[in-house]
């Protein structure tokens, strides 16, 4: 039986080894916590800033060219558009209501995806009013692509 503090006869390993070993561990560490910081740092930097959509000033396009944006190029569309107050011209594909009930119309460009844009229930009156193929633009915050490219919180412009 070996006495405590000494070394097991099997135990090979040598202070160098054991050294290098939480080296290794450390800078591993430091590897994993830098890429995190650097994938979160836009988000980290949003919130510290206090820059919020709502400040920024609309961006004003086109629901057929903002398909063929995120069609192209996701990342890209996410890093322009993602986040930000968009207002959306086109065409009315159709008009429903979501699983929570939430009135939505979706704007096509004759592709299969569309711009769908969700309102709250108090506009819901004015959304089934739209018919299919009748020109419309909409203001909406950005959430990116999910099937369709989305937009929450809209609301109808009046030219």
């Amino acid at each position: 039986m070996p006495i405590l503090g000494t070394p097991r006869p099997d135990d090979n390993r040598s202070a160098a080894g054991k050294k290098g070993l939480r080296l290794s561990c450390c800078a591993f560490g430091l590897c994993v916590v830098g890429a995190v910081m650097w994938w979160c740092a836009p988000a980290i930097t949003h919130i510290v800033s206090g820059d919020s959509s709502e400040s920024r000033d609309e961006i004003s396009i086109a629901a057929g060219e903002l398909l063929g944006a995120y069609e192209l190029q996701e990342f890209d569309a996410n890093a322009k558009y993602r986040n930000h107050v968009l207002r959306v011209s086109g065409v009315v594909k159709r008009v429903g209501r979501d699983n929570r009930n939430h009135p939505y119309v979706v704007l096509d460009c004759s592709a299969p995806l569309g711009v769908q844009c969700f309102f709250d229930n108090d506009l819901a009156d004015a959304v089934n009013s739209l018919k299919p193929a009748e020109k419309t633009t909409i203001s909406g915050k950005c959430m990116g692509l999910k099937g369709h490219v989305v937009l929450q919180d809209c609301q109808f412009v009046v030219p």
